[in-house]
């Protein structure tokens, strides 16, 4: 488990549990099917089924995703972060999240979150390169990446379609190396 200190109390990371997945199903629903929620993604490109809830929890169960999630002071289940698209080759992994609870958006969750699932994929799984892609208009996934170093590497020009129009997609990422000299500076 990981914690997240911040104003309003301590949040936590847990590995994803199927049981308050299905608990909170409705909650997920609500999430993915809202514009506010997916404006910056393509997961509000098309309603989401029981069939792509299940497709997904297959994905964790081949480990093609580690997912943790993210509880608010109150115990409740507010987002995800994960790792996905590993290459166990070239030992790299793409980070992704989403906080479905627009209540709990501006308070620096998401840089929380990102480190600490760089701080796992650095420490204990042994990657060497963690990437990104956002919207160009999701400044603050942006701004999440930047504060932990990723650096802007490139563009994916119109490579999504959002809210009626054709968007760049920022591609980030953070190496290995970068996360240890900033570890090493931060001392």
């Amino acid at each position: 488990m990981y914690k997240i200190e911040t104003e309003t109390g301590v949040y936590k990371l847990k590995p994803f549990s199927y049981n308050v997945f299905e608990k909170n199903m409705t909650k997920y629903f609500e999430w993915m099917n809202c514009p506010k929620v997916t404006k910056f993604n393509a997961h509000g490109l098309f309603a989401k089924t029981a069939e792509d809830i299940a497709a997904w929890i297959k994905a964790m169960d081949k480990k093609e995703v580690l997912c943790w999630m993210l509880f608010n002071p109150l115990g409740e289940w507010i987002g995800v972060v994960s790792l996905q698209s590993f290459n166990w080759i070239y030992r790299t992994a793409e980070i992704a999240m989403w906080i479905g609870d627009s209540t709990e958006w501006g308070k620096g969750l998401a840089t929380g979150m990102i480190y600490n699932a760089c701080q796992h994929a650095f420490e204990r799984m042994n990657l060497n390169r963690i990437w990104s892609g956002t919207a160009e208009t999701n400044r603050g996934m942006q701004k999440a990446l930047e504060k932990n170093g990723f650096r802007k590497e490139g563009v994916f020009r119109q490579g999504m379609f959002l809210s009626g129009r054709y968007a760049d997609i920022f591609c980030y990422s953070l190496l290995v190396r970068d996360w240890n000299e900033r570890k090493a500076a931060a001392k």
